[in-house]
């Protein structure tokens, strides 16, 4: 009977080997091989092998296959000490074929005596054997090595699900940046909701951040330029002030303007810190965030159609 090619078998087991594989191609059934290898040939106790895996479940999964996989080379090992050969037969399933191919080559350079006692203890040893999920591993790692991780001595719970945690943060931007009608229709346009919001923040937050450099120009010319900005600024509210706030409210009762613009209490404040301002206009900005809404481009943006 030929025996079964299997990539467990022939691929190194030092060094850092990556398997490429869809769902389904028997990627768990490799490292079960791995594994019984590692025993088998490497004599490597089950306590010094960490096998790691994504959810509760797989974990479990793969411990169970990997206890089968060393208890049946237990069972092959004591039958063929009392009666059974290790040849493969017609019949046999693949991992018994491969398990008997182990046990036949390190039967040869250890004899049964020391193999068979190494298999019950690793059987034995399956319940404590290092098999997590990726964020229990890590929770190990620094319960026991805290002090070389720099980590405080208490537990620290690792969060297995930022679902949560990334509904809260949108619900929480969304709150701050809503509370003006303006900011809450620049929120809309991009996202419909703070659920929708939340969905795209695991993407957003795989980007790194790009923030601009704190500016050092503090020189003459950029502050004779500032000077000029404000002075331009002053100007033109003296020439034009007045009549652009009527404009703006005729603009609004023709409905030509968005609803940004209706209401006194929206517009007249920056007008208000304008003409403040206007009394020493070179000395600091005006006393308001919502200037930006004035100028040309924005109140291009919210003309009707």
């Amino acid at each position: 009977m030929a025996e079964p090619l299997d990539l467990g078998l022939s691929l190194p087991v030092h060094g850092v080997q990556l398997i490429e594989a869809s769902a389904g191609t028997g990627k768990t059934f490799t490292v079960a091989t791995l594994y019984a290898r590692l025993v088998i040939e490497f004599a490597i106790p089950v306590p010094r092998l960490l096998a790691v895996t994504f959810t509760e479940a797989a974990t479990k999964e793969l411990r169970e296959q990997l206890r089968q996989r060393l208890l049946q080379a237990r069972q092959l090992l004591e039958q063929a000490e009392l009666e059974a050969p290790l040849a493969p037969t017609e019949g046999d399933a693949a991992e018994t074929v491969l398990g008997k191919q182990l046990l036949r080559a390190a039967l040869l350079r250890e004899g049964a005596g020391p193999l068979l006692l190494r298999l019950r203890r690793a059987v034995e040893q399956m319940d404590i054997a290092p098999i997590h999920t990726i964020h229990a591993f890590c929770q190990r790692a620094l319960n026991e090595h805290a002090l070389e991780a720099g980590q405080p001595l208490a537990p620290r719970e690792l969060l297995a699900n930022e679902a949560l945690l990334r509904e809260e943060v949108a619900l929480e931007f969304w709150r701050r940046h809503s509370l003006e009608a303006n900011d809450a229709q620049a929120l809309l346009a991009v996202w419909n909701s703070p659920a929708q919001l939340a969905d795209s923040l695991r993407e957003l937050l795989a980007l790194d951040a790009i923030t601009p450099l704190p500016p050092t120009d503090t020189s003459a010319e950029a502050e004779s330029g500032l000077h000029a900005a404000r002075e331009a600024l002053a100007l033109a509210f003296d020439a034009h002030g007045d009549a652009a706030r009527e404009l703006l409210r005729k603009s609004f009762a023709a409905k030509d303007v968005h609803a940004t613009y209706s209401k006194d209490s929206a517009v007249d404040p920056v007008w208000s810190a304008l003409r403040e301002w206007r009394s020493d206009p070179t000395a600091s900005d005006p006393d308001t965030d919502k200037l930006a809404r004035y100028g040309s481009s924005a109140l291009k943006d919210k003309t009707n159609a």
